[in-house]
């Protein structure tokens, strides 16, 4: 929307004119980042409808993935052509030194651990990269490494932590039915170390995982297949401790994500296709 004002045009609104690729929600404020091909990123205050702030990347810088750290000070923002962009939350400046050109397709997950040190990114070509936040200060990230470490799509990438620890574990879960844990803290500039791969399916396909909601003292993995089915495994030893069905109306789920809960509430939301080819979004509540 342009308004002419004394011979000249002003910008007074501007909307995406592509496909919308990339959602995210700000973990402590009212407001969602919404990403387009068109190159354009807005922030949007979803309780008193209102834009908050606008970047605009320009064609040809098409925003392929988003995601804020768990404080909501950082927004990494994905592109198609293989660009990570580390940005400040609040003004969607680009953090100094919080550029990384190393993939060379599209991003298409972004995921920060518990403690906004690490970032790691999935691309197109089935390859992980981790970037490291060097220090307390903005301006410090660095690049860890890149594994290509399974042979066909990526459906999943997640930290978690360790048992008994603060320490956060990357793991990653591929089309190719592995399950990927990557050693994080010993992996050096340029070499992102594999720690374990465990093959979790034998015929099925594997589309998602969550952490399950720590309502016992055995930590589990939550991974949804395309034989309708939910695998609760081990954390530790990946070993499958229960096989449940999931809902068979439709197809089989597409995604599952823990929601962020309170100590006595826990939340799970999955979605699926139905028959009629629309998307049906579920929540259920687990409890303790």
């Amino acid at each position: 929307m342009y308004q002419h004002k004394q011979n000249k045009v002003e910008k007074l609104l501007q909307e995406h004119d592509n496909v919308i690729q990339a959602i995210d929600s700000h973990p402590v404020s009212d407001y969602i980042a919404i990403g387009s091909y068109c190159g354009l990123l807005k922030i949007w205050d979803y309780i008193e409808k209102k834009e908050i702030n606008t970047r605009a990347f320009g064609e040809g810088n098409e925003i392929t993935a988003l995601c804020y750290d768990k404080v909501g000070e950082f927004l990494a923002v994905g592109f198609y052509d293989g660009t990570i962009l580390v940005l400040d939350s609040v003004s969607l400046e680009t953090i100094s030194g919080g550029e990384f050109s190393y993939a060379k397709a599209r991003i298409t997950q972004l995921a920060f651990s518990h403690d906004s040190i690490f970032l790691a990114a999935t691309d197109h070509d089935d390859t992980t990269t981790l970037i490291k936040r060097t220090s307390d200060s903005n301006s410090e990230w660095s690049y860890i490494g890149r594994n290509k470490a399974h042979y066909k799509s990526i459906v999943n990438i997640i930290f978690g932590i360790a048992l008994d620890s603060n320490v956060p574990r990357l793991l990653t879960l591929g089309k190719d039915r592995n399950l990927v844990e990557y050693d994080i803290l010993n992996s050096t500039e340029d070499n992102l170390i594999v720690m374990s791969t465990d093959k979790i399916e034998q015929s099925a396909t594997p589309v998602s995982c969550a952490w399950y909601p720590p309502i016992n003292k055995e930590h589990f993995l939550l991974i949804a297949n395309s034989e309708y089915k939910y695998k609760l495994l081990n954390a530790t030893t990946k070993r499958c401790r229960r096989t449940l069905l999931g809902p068979t109306h439709g197809s089989f789920i597409q995604k599952i994500v823990n929601l962020g809960y309170p100590e006595d509430k826990h939340y799970l939301a999955f979605y699926h296709r139905r028959q009629d080819r629309h998307d049906n979004l579920t929540i259920r509540r687990q409890s303790t």
